[in-house]
Order: C-alpha cells, then sequence, then structure tokens
C-alpha cells in the first residue's frame, strides 16, 4: 500500500512537525506580550495620527491629556511600551508607553469574539499623561 511507503511516512511526520512548530511559535507570539505591544502602538500611533476629536476626547483621561495628545505632531510614535503593569479588573489592564519624552499610562481590554479568543486584539480604552 502506498501510505505504508517510508518516503509518504517521513514526508506526512515532517509536514506534522513543521505544523506543530508554527503553531507554537503562533501562540507564543500572540500570548506572550509581544503581540499586545505591537497592538497597543499600532493604535496609539493611529490615534494621534488621525487626531479625532470625538476618539480623543474618549479615551483621554483629563483636560490635560486631551490638550497633549491634540498638540502632539502626527509622526510622533509610541515608543518604550512596557509590559503589562497590572490589571484593574474586568480584563482591564495597565501599559505605560512614551510619547514625546513623556509618559503616558494606558488602560487596555481585549476585544471580545470567538475569533477574538484565537487572534486576540487588544484596545486602548483610557490614556492618561503621567505628571513629571
Amino acid at each position: 500500500m502506498f501510505f505504508l511507503n517510508s518516503s509518504y511516512i517521513k514526508r506526512f511526520l515532517s509536514l506534522l512537525m513543521i505544523s506543530i512548530f508554527l503553531v507554537t511559535a503562533y501562540f507564543i507570539y500572540a500570548y506572550t506580550g509581544f503581540k499586545t505591544t505591537l497592538d497597543i502602538n499600532s493604535q496609539v500611533n493611529h490615534i494621534i495620527k488621525l487626531k479625532n476629536d470625538k476618539t480623543l476626547k474618549r479615551i483621554a483621561a483629563n483636560a490635560n491629556t486631551y490638550d497633549f495628545l491634540k498638540t502632539l505632531h502626527e509622526n510622533v510614535t509610541s515608543k518604550n511600551t512596557s509590559d503589562a503593569q497590572g490589571e484593574k479588573g474586568d480584563g482591564v489592564f495597565y501599559y505605560v508607553t512614551s510619547l514625546n519624552n513623556r509618559n503616558i499610562d494606558l488602560e487596555i481590554v481585549k476585544e471580545d469574539g470567538f475569533f477574538r479568543m484565537i487572534v486576540p486584539k487588544w484596545k486602548v480604552v483610557k490614556m492618561s499623561l503621567q505628571q513629571n
């Protein structure tokens, strides 16, 4: 029988091992915080670039933060984003990032849905300018 041929078995095992490696690598990438940091940076950079008044008012914790975000140049990017600094509860996590050499406290949540259990996506819900 053709499926008992040793070359087919070797090919099958090789493909199985590669598949297992790729799935494991993806879950390490998606669930160790690396993807979370990329999601946060991408979202913060997008918010700064668009400067949508409605969005800025919704996510700014106070007037100082709103004014700071509003005055940032669109080319400013999020830098030195931390790992999770703690959990508030209800799935809200704290992170810190740097914008224009100022630290910003971030509150983020994981988006809901079945697909998001497999491919997690994080959403910034609050930004607060740290006082120096």
